[in-house]
Formats: C-alpha cells, structure tokens, sequence
C-alpha cells in the first residue's frame, strides 16, 4: 500500500464502508452485489486478457460473448433481469403532450404540470424567479427543475414544428434531436439533483451526511458552472450568481480534497472491475505500470517485427 494513499485513508471523516451500505441501499444489499461481483469475476467464461491489448474488433467480440453469456447467467442464476431502459426522448414528449391537452402527469415529470404556459394567465419565462441560494440543495432542486421545464417546452415546440412541416414524422424527430438530447439531459441532471438532495435528509451519521452535502453541492454547481447558458437565457440565474457559483465550487473542491480518496473507496471498485493500473487501490502506480508494460504484446519481442520493414528503407538513406 502506498503510504500516502494510507495516509489519506486514515485521515477520512468519515467511514467508507458505512457509505457503501448508503449508496447500495443496505449492508444486506452490499454483501448481495459483492456476491454477485465476485461471482462473475471468478466465472472462467468472463476471463480475457487484458482490454488494452486487445484490437477494436477483439474488443467487439469479447464483449458481444460476455453479453450474452452474461444473460444466460442471470437467468441461471435467478438474478433478476435489468429494468426496462427508459427513452426519455419520447417519454418527456408524451408528458409533454399530456400536460398540453390539459392533463396532470406525476411522478418525476410532474414538473411540467407548472409550466408557465399550461397557468390560466401564462407568465413569460424571464419571469420566474431568480433568488437561488447556492448553498441549499433544495433550492438548487428548483434551479433544475426549471431548467428541465424550459427545456423541454422548447424541445416539444421545436419538434411540433417541424411535424408539421415535415411529410415524415421521423424526420422531423431526427432534426430535432440535438433539442430533444438537451432536454434528455437536462430531466436526468434535475432527477439526480433532486434525489441527491431528498438522500441526505435521511442520513442519520453525521459525518457522511456533512461530506455528501458538500458533494452533492459540488456536483449541483459544476452542473450549473457547465450549464450556465441554460440557466441565464431561462433567467433563473443571473450573472452575479454564475460568477458566485464557479468561485463556490472552487471552495468546495479544496473542502473536499481530504475525503477525495475515501468517497472513491465507498463506491467499492474493484481493481479486476476498473482494469485500471492509475486507479489502482494499493497506489502503487509506478511498479504496476511497469508491469503492465512488461506485459504488453510489444514487449514479446526485443525489436518489434515491423522494424525489418524499417530496416530495408533505412539503407537506402
């Protein structure tokens, strides 16, 4: 183990195993995946060599066999199949619709029930309100919210437009896809946000729920920082704030710098996993990447075959 490393470790302030359990849902659920985990990676059908020496087209293939090797396991094994994947590009236009025929939709679209223009007396959107305060999560909650809402108002009225210019609806859809891939974007970050900042209410240990505070700020405001456009055209934040904002989260990087390590330890990667020699546990980054180099398929030989084609046009330099 790298002393350093081991340095930082102990230094945490919190405990990573206790936000383990937190972020996979109970120690009950940690041992289950680790199960799971443990099983796939000691599975001889999941062995391979290692990714980065392998071609494009050998990478291809491993991972189409290991597909579908890996559905055969679930059911074998009785491991639930994954959830169904959620397009959200056509399922916000569908909320969108709803909302636009006069209907209320729930759930974690239900932000579209307070556009400005499904009101009795729609209000123009520079009208929202501008008085977010960077430092609660619940008020950056709402920063977001009104950001999805903008956006796909937008992304539906684009995509209204061109249907009805356009004979195919695909088309219309197709050149509406970078409006339609914003607003996408734009609902998952106000759900991530939103459900980041619901979690830390329920934390009882102190010490993780003061450094996922500080985490889930950082992650809300890096967002905005990236964002800022989104949120100054929609006039739900102002340029002095956006200028607050980058300086916060500057503040927050240095706060968080002394529990970086531990934050990453608490998402339980294994090395097998990240097929990482930078990112490796121990930290022992050096010998391990001299290794790996070793082992490289280049390495097999002292001079590389190629060089005999070097070699022909050398002598006539």
């Amino acid at each position: 183990m790298n002393p350093d490393l081991r340095r930082e470790r102990d230094s945490a302030s919190f405990n990573p195993e206790l936000l383990t359990h937190i972020l996979d849902g109970s120690p009950e659920k940690t041992r289950r995946r680790r199960e799971i985990e443990n099983m796939i990676l000691n599975d001889p059908d999941f062995q391979h060599e290692d990714l980065n020496f392998l071609t494009r087209s050998q990478r291809y293939e491993v991972a189409v066999r290991k597909s579908a090797i890996m559905v055969k396991k679930m059911r074998e094994f009785g491991i639930a199949d994954p959830d169904e994947i959620m397009w959200f590009k056509k399922f916000l236009m569908k909320s969108y619709d709803q909302v636009h025929s006069g209907k209320l939709v729930c759930g974690m679209v239900s932000y579209l029930n307070d556009l400005p223009s499904q009101r009795i007396q729609p209000q123009q959107v520079a009208v929202w309100p501008t008085m977010v305060d960077i430092n609660s999560p619940e008020s950056l909650t709402e920063a977001y919210k009104l950001r999805a809402a903008r956006l796909v108002e937008i992304a539906a009225k684009n995509l209204q437009k061109e249907v009805i210019h356009r004979k195919s609806k695909e088309v219309a859809w197709n050149l509406t896809s970078v409006d339609l891939v914003r607003a996408s974007e734009a609902h998952c970050h106000y759900v991530v946000v939103k459900l980041f900042s619901e979690k830390l209410l329920k934390i009882q240990d102190k010490a993780i729920q003061a450094v996922l505070r500080s985490l889930c700020l950082l992650y809300s405001l890096y967002g905005i920082s990236q964002n800022a456009g989104d949120f100054l055209q929609g006039s739900i934040m102002t340029e002095p704030q956006i200028t607050q904002v980058n300086q916060r989260v500057k503040e927050l990087l240095t706060l968080i710098r002394s529990d970086a390590v531990a934050l990453v330890d608490a998402f339980d990667f294994q090395d097998v996993t990240l097929g990482s020699v930078l990112g490796r546990y121990d930290g022992n980054v050096y010998e391990n990447l001299f290794e790996w180099a070793k082992n490289s398929p280049l390495n097999k030989a002292e001079v590389h075959e190629s060089y005999k084609h070097l070699k022909s046009l050398q002598s006539k330099l």
